[in-house]
């Protein structure tokens, strides 16, 4: 699987305008995750959910700044794998994972979020997954 140039442009030119509300895109993120997968919530018991919101958007820029060349990120990714097997996360929650995802973007983005930016996150969103699943076999 890999990205189109356009859809490299249009994931790093939407993520900009998340960065100064991060707080707001990693709430939306957290909130919509619990909605549709509630048996996520007890992952985070007494966690400070405002440095987690801060750790999610980190994660998610550090993907961004490499989407042109999302092989050097396979380390990392699939160290972030592996820390998501010893908390318990399923490889059947990433899909959730990445609904929760795609609706904070769009509710962040509004009518700037079109189909084809939608499209082209999923597309990015569907690239990681792939290598930080690769730490479950």
């Amino acid at each position: 699987m890999t990205l189109t140039e356009d859809q490299r442009r249009l994931v790093v030119e939407s993520f900009a305008p998340l960065v100064p509300i991060a707080d707001q895109a990693s709430t939306y993120f957290y909130h919509r995750l619990w909605e549709i997968a509630p048996e996520t919530r007890s992952m985070f018991g007494s966690t400070d959910m405002a440095a987690q919101g801060m750790k999610l958007m980190q994660s998610l820029g550090v993907a961004v700044r490499a989407v042109h060349d999302l092989d050097s990120l396979t380390p990392y990714l699939r160290d972030l794998g592996q820390r998501h097997i010893g908390y318990g996360v399923a490889q059947e929650q990433y899909p959730l994972v990445g609904t929760a995802l795609l609706w904070s973007i769009e509710r962040c983005l509004g009518d700037d979020y079109t189909p084809e930016l939608h499209d082209a996150w999923s597309a990015t969103y569907a690239l990681i997954i792939s290598i930080a699943l690769s730490a479950y076999e």
